[in-house]
C-alpha cells in the first residue's frame, strides 16, 4: 500500500464537518483508510481476504522444541517463499532446533525463518493445541522457537471473547458488544503495531489466545453476528476497556470515549456490590516487599503513611501517596488495589480510614471503572441492543461496519 496515500486519507478522515453529506463521505474515507492500512499489515493481497489479519505471538511454545501434527492440506515454505515441503496430512512429528537449523521429524531445514501455510480448512495442533491459518516459524538469540500465528481477526476474536466474561452473566447480547470491542482493539494494534514481528501475545491481559480451544459455538455466533463491526471515536479506532461493576459510577479514562463518567443505574441500586476490608500495616509492608517496591531492610520499618491524592467527581480513588520509612510511591488508585492478593480490595472506588496499626478500606464495584460495565451491560442487554449499550458507555463513539464475514 502507498503510505502517502494512507496517511492523506487518515488526515481527510478526522476533519471535522458541519454538513451530514460531507460527514457521511469523512466515514466513506476513513473506511477506504481502514481498510487499506489493515491490508498492508496482513501483508495479503485484496483478492485474498476481504478482511484484516493479525499476528499472535505463541507464547506457550517459546521452547526448543515442540510436536506438530496437522491435519489438511499444507505447505513449508522458506523465508524466501521456495516451498520445501507439501501435503495433505502431516503426521505427529517433533520440531526441534539445531545448531545446524530445523529438524522435522527425519526432514532438516534451513536456519531461517519457516512458513507452514495451511488450506482454509486446515488444523494445525502445536503441542497438542489446535490453530487456523498460518504458522511463521523463527528461532530467538538464545535457540527457541519464535511461533506466530496469523489468522484472521474474525477467527482470533472468536478465541477470545468468552474468556472475557464470567460465566454468570454471559449472553449472547454481552459477547456481541466484546466482539465489537476486541475487534476494534485488534485493529488498533493491527494500525499500530504493523510493522513489528506480531501484534499481540497469546497471554495478553483480557486477551488470553488458546486457539481453537477457546472457541464456542456461542463465540463465533457473536462474531459472524456483528462481522466487520469496529467502534469508532472521533473517526478513529482505539483501546476499549472493560471491568466487571463499576459500583455506580464508570471513571473518566483521557483520550478516550470513556473521558466521560457514566451512572449505570443497575450498579448504583445493588447493595451487594459494597465491601470493606481491614488491613494492618504489616500486611501492607509484606505485600510492598513481595512486589519488590521495597527490601527486607526497609519491612522492618514502623512508619506508614498512606494518603489520597486525587479523587474523580464521583470519589473513586485516581491517585495515592505511599510512604514506607524514607521511600515514597506514588500509585493510581487501581495499581494500589492490585498490590493486594485475593480480592481483598477488588476495586479502586473506596474510601479508607486509619485505626491502630492498619486500615480500613470501605468501597463499591470490582475493576478499574473504565469503559463497559459488564454487570450494568448485563442488566441492560434485557431491554436495549449492543450498539446501543455500547454507546451508552463511550459517550460519543459509534458503531461502523468496515467489511462483512465471507
Amino acid at each position: 500500500m502507498d503510505q502517502h496515500i494512507f496517511h492523506i486519507l487518515a488526515k481527510l478522515s478526522i476533519v471535522s464537518f458541519k454538513s451530514i453529506h460531507w460527514q457521511h463521505h469523512c466515514i466513506v474515507i476513513l473506511q477506504i483508510a481502514l481498510f487499506l492500512s489493515f491490508h498492508a499489515c496482513s501483508n495479503r493481497s485484496p483478492e485474498e481476504s476481504n478482511m484484516p489479519f493479525i499476528k499472535i505471538w505463541l507464547k506457550n511454545l517459546f521452547l526448543q522444541q515442540c510436536w506438530i501434527e496437522i491435519a489438511g492440506e499444507y505447505e513449508i515454505q522458506s523465508q524466501s517463499g521456495k516451498v520445501l515441503q507439501h501435503g495433505k496430512k502431516l503426521e505427529k512429528k517433533r520440531l526441534q532446533i539445531r545448531s545446524s537449523g530445523w529438524t522435522l521429524g527425519g526432514d532438516e531445514f534451513q536456519k531461517d525463518r519457516l512458513l507452514i501455510h495451511l488450506a482454509p480448512d486446515a488444523i494445525i495442533k502445536l503441542s497438542d493445541v489446535p490453530y487456523q491459518g498460518d504458522i511463521i516459524l523463527q528461532i530467538s538469540d538464545d535457540q527457541k522457537i519464535i511461533a506466530i500465528n496469523k489468522i484472521s481477526i474474525e477467527n482470533y476474536i472468536a478465541s477470545v471473547i468468552q474468556q472475557q466474561i464470567p460465566p454468570e452473566i454471559l449472553n449472547i447480547a454481552l459477547l456481541q458488544i466484546h466482539a465489537i470491542m476486541a475487534r476494534t482493539q485488534a485493529l488498533f494494534l493491527c494500525h499500530t503495531e504493523q510493522k513489528n514481528a506480531f501484534q499481540i501475545a497469546s497471554d495478553a491481559p483480557d486477551f488470553n489466545y488458546s486457539g481453537l480451544l477457546s472457541q464456542s459455538n456461542l463465540s463465533k455466533k457473536a462474531v459472524q453476528s456483528t462481522a466487520g463491526m469496529v467502534l469508532l471515536y472521533q473517526n478513529n479506532v482505539f483501546q476499549p476497556r472493560y471491568h466487571f461493576a463499576c459500583g455506580g459510577y464508570t471513571t473518566p479514562m483521557e483520550g478516550s470515549p470513556s473521558f466521560f463518567s457514566v451512572c449505570c443505574p443497575h450498579c448504583l441500586q445493588n447493595q451487594d456490590l459494597s465491601w470493606q476490608s481491614a488491613i494492618s500495616a504489616a500486611t501492607i509492608q509484606q505485600i510492598l516487599y513481595r512486589a519488590n517496591l521495597i527490601t527486607l531492610q526497609e519491612i522492618k520499618s514502623t512508619s506508614l503513611k498512606i494518603q489520597v491524592l486525587q479523587k474523580d467527581e464521583h470519589q473513586r480513588v485516581l491517585s495515592i501517596h505511599l510512604q514506607v520509612g524514607n521511600k515514597v510511591f506514588h500509585l493510581s488508585g487501581w495499581e494500589m488495589a492490585k498490590l493486594f492478593p485475593d480480592n481483598t480490595l477488588p476495586s479502586n472506588y473506596f474510601t479508607m480510614k486509619m485505626i491502630d496499626h492498619g486500615l480500613i478500606f470501605e468501597g463499591r464495584g470490582i475493576g478499574h471503572g473504565m469503559g463497559l460495565c459488564q454487570y450494568g451491560a448485563f442488566a441492560l442487554s434485557e431491554k436495549h441492543l449492543p450498539i446501543e449499550i455500547l454507546q451508552f458507555y463511550f459517550p460519543g463513539a459509534y458503531v461502523t461496519r468496515l467489511w462483512k464475514e465471507n
